[in-house]
């Protein structure tokens, strides 16, 4: 299997537009340290009844992450640190292949569970895509929760980081 890597302006422009043709004639037109081609993510987890851990990540272009930890998070308090790039770039593959810009703004729970709300905001260029993500919901396509565990996997503080 060959595998194509796409830069990171380029990516973007595709989460952007959704289109590849004009993505790629936007990111060939676009200067490498364009903030417009740079995508920003807040992500955050709302308690629920049963314990689950409340925290809130915003993850910026230069890969720096804003956490706060909240009730029953594994890690307490407000952290800053930096991901690797491989990190961000698995997050910014997550939300090309999740198409944010297509995704309703809230998805509803199962009537009678509460097993927490992710609140997830993606901005690029001039947009901003906000989805409001009820635990569980029967309509929340798997992307969207790949995404959410992406971010997750990729920006969490580690118990090294959290120091």
């Amino acid at each position: 299997m060959k595998k194509t890597l796409i830069s990171v302006p380029l990516l973007v422009a595709i989460v952007a537009v959704g289109n590849f043709r004009e993505a790629t004639r936007a990111a060939n037109s676009t200067s490498e340290g364009d903030p417009k081609e740079e995508v920003t993510i807040y992500f955050a987890r709302v308690s629920c009844p049963t314990g689950c851990p409340a925290f809130s990540l915003t993850i910026r272009p230069d890969r720096s992450v804003e956490y706060e930890g909240m009730e029953f998070a594994r890690i307490q308090g407000k952290r800053t640190y930096t991901i690797s790039v491989a990190a961000y770039k698995a997050i910014l593959e997550a939300v090309r292949r999740a198409r944010v810009e297509r995704l309703a703004n809230e998805y509803k729970p199962v009537p009678g569970r509460d097993a927490g709300t992710i609140v997830l905001r993606v901005s690029w260029g001039e947009r901003t895509q906000e989805i409001i993500h009820f635990l569980p919901s029967p309509d929340a396509p798997e992307e969207l929760t790949e995404l959410e565990e992406a971010i997750v996997k990729n920006s969490y503080p580690s118990e090294a980081r959290a120091r």
